[in-house]
């Protein structure tokens, strides 16, 4: 075996009895995009093949040939979880401990951090932050804020006025924070907690904690309920626990069997191990949580009569689980502790991935006060406000395009009954957990038709402003260009932004323009890709559901043939969208108040 000296130590290391650690970014199809996995359940051989696979973009060559990822699969590769929001605010706080004593060591001047300093600088990176560059940013911060100190006094009075300086403090001015920021810091409602347990324990959690909602049941379907229709923070699963389900699928087995024949039955088929049958209801249950709603944090509950170990804890934290807690039995302040600790990890990452999906960062102003003591600095961090950071590819463009409509239905004259149709779609966008939670199918899109000028655009754009999601408006003829290729390529990179700024609402205008029936008299090479890379996209494959882009599209066309109008929709994109609406024209009590509302804005107009 090879030999090498440790210049640390000054011995020879024998490469025998040596581990070595090699880090790598490689593997990125595993770590990055919208839908962020587990590290823990990725399989070991699907890490190596992710290492084997990808290329390095400046030779097309992968970054591990075959023979080192050969012998990379003799060890043990461990891949990462991206960090929480909770993990980089610990991160930031961190840096500003180390920077302050680094400052006092020098110079004898204490610095004291308010909590939520660090909290503030994660926000300021975004909702997407990553360790490295809050550790510079922080540390870059610390000394900005040092200088602007230091700018209080003199140059011929600073020397003096550093001896008497004792203490500097950071502190985050909540008195200036506005109605719409106040959230990001602090949650104004009470942790809703979902308990799938012992209803005797959930009753001594509502006596002792007071400043939690607890929901108490054993049934699944009362579970994905309450968790669909309520805001609940954490689910708390006693594993152990069976399920009290209303239907019981042997009882048609056993309807015409006697006594001795249903226990020779369950004995000669049913019988399952007491380990395998303890937690059978509660691993189903996690399975159904995590299907349908992957985001909603669980942990698992540890009772007295029954301990979790390492076993079955690592068990379920490769399929998902946050961890475990200890059910308390008398003494609730541990317990209390833990849950507030959790439940305030949780909210804060819910407000990081609320700034990540609506691409907004917090920007401040920070003013150093000097007390009369002339012993003591505050440094105010105030004037908050909430800043949109498009994407560098969005830049110039996403102002315009990309915005949240101030129009409501109630703005909307006439359509009543395509008002009432989107009532549901509009619904769904506003909360999509209850829809996932139901197990059903996320809705794509509704296509509105009828004659021009019925509305059409104003009910798109009423749409998104009752929603209150993202808009990104686009023109079906704008897809197409002289350009070979450039139809698609426009289709795709729509969807794309539209994912970026999830959930929201795609309005595509004058649809026809691609989408009208195929025939070889009519539709060009080009109107063709452009349409397909449209039912590609509006299939779905690659939206969470969590997030969801919904199509609307309006054209003057019909989207059955006999109607007289002015062309047909292809029928392959008209089975895409989940409902056809038509806006026919207004009927007169609607023209009606129509001309009412116009008459009303021009005071200089009469009626004859």
């Amino acid at each position: 075996a090879g030999r090498l000296n440790d210049r640390y130590t000054g011995e020879a290391v024998n490469f025998r009895d040596t581990i070595i650690i090699f880090t790598s970014n490689a593997g990125k199809s595993l770590y990055e995009g919208d839908t962020k996995q587990n590290a823990a359940g990725i399989p070991r051989k699907t890490i190596l093949g992710a290492l084997e696979t990808e290329k390095d973009p400046r030779t097309g060559e992968p970054f591990f040939p075959a023979a080192i990822t050969s012998r990379l699969a003799t060890g043990w590769p461990i891949l990462f979880n991206h960090l929480s929001p909770h993990d980089l605010e610990k991160i930031s706080a961190r840096e500003l401990r180390r920077v302050g004593d680094l400052f006092e060591k020098q110079y004898k001047i204490r610095t004291k951090v308010d909590d939520l300093t660090a909290t503030a600088l994660l926000f300021r990176e975004g909702g997407a932050a990553d360790a490295r560059t809050l550790r510079a940013q922080t540390e870059l911060f610390f000394k900005n804020e040092i200088f602007k100190v230091c700018r209080l006094w003199s140059e011929d009075s600073f020397a003096e006025a550093l001896k008497k300086l004792d203490t500097i403090r950071f502190i985050v001015d909540t008195d200036t924070l506005t109605p719409d920021l106040e959230p990001l810091f602090f949650s104004e409602e009470k942790p809703e907690i979902l308990v799938y347990g012992e209803a005797s324990f959930v009753e001594k959690c509502r006596n002792n904690l007071p400043g939690y909602i607890f929901y108490q049941t054993t049934n699944t379907d009362e579970v994905l309920r309450l968790a669909g229709e309520n805001d609940i923070r954490l689910v708390l699963l006693d594993v152990s626990m069976e399920s009290q389900e209303d239907f019981d699928p042997m009882a048609t087995v056993y309807e015409d069997m006697t006594e001795k024949d249903r226990m020779l039955s369950v004995g000669a088929f049913d019988y399952k191990p007491m380990a395998a049958s303890l937690f059978h209801d509660g691993r189903s249950l996690f399975k159904t949580l995590r299907e349908r709603l992957p985001e909603l944090p669980v942990y698992l509950l540890e009772s007295g009569d029954v301990q979790i170990d390492e076993e079955l804890l690592l068990s379920f934290v490769r399929a998902g689980a946050r961890g475990k807690i200890e059910e308390p039995e008398s003494d609730f302040s541990v317990f209390e502790d833990m849950l507030q600790e959790i439940c305030r990890e949780i909210y804060l990452q819910n407000v990081a991935a609320m700034l990540a999906a609506e691409r907004k960062v917090i920007s401040f102003e920070t003013a150093p006060r000097l007390l009369r003591d002339k012993k003591e600095v505050f440094v105010r961090l105030r004037d908050f406000s909430l800043k949109r950071a498009p994407s560098a590819e969005d830049t110039g463009s996403v102002l315009d395009e990309v915005e949240k409509p101030n129009i409501h239905f109630t703005d909307v004259i006439g359509a009543n009954d395509a008002k009432d149709e989107l009532g549901f779609f509009i619904e769904y966008l506003k909360n999509p957990r209850k829809f996932c939670a139901q197990g059903l199918t996320p809705p794509k899109g509704v296509l509105l038709y009828g004659p021009p000028g019925t509305g059409k655009t104003m009910l798109a754009k009423a749409m998104a402003g009752e929603s209150d999601v993202a808009f990104i408006p686009a023109v079906a003829s704008s897809f197409v260009t002289k350009y070979q290729g450039s139809g698609p390529e426009s289709v795709r990179a729509l969807f794309k932004k539209a994912r970026r700024y999830a959930p929201s609402i795609i309005f595509i205008d004058e649809i026809d323009a691609i989408g009208r029936k195929r025939d070889a008299s009519h539709n060009a090479h080009g109107e063709e890709m452009a349409l397909n890379a449209l039912l590609t996209e509006m299939d779905g494959f690659s939206v969470d559901p969590k997030r969801p882009v919904f199509v609307l599209a309006a054209t003057n066309f019909d989207v059955e043939e006999g109607r007289g109008g002015m062309g047909v929709i292809d029928p392959a994109l008209s089975r895409r969208f989940d409902r056809k609406i038509l806006i026919d024209l207004p009927n007169a009590d609607d023209r009606e108040k129509l001309l009412r509302l116009l008459l009303s804005k021009n005071i200089m107009c009469e009626v004859s």
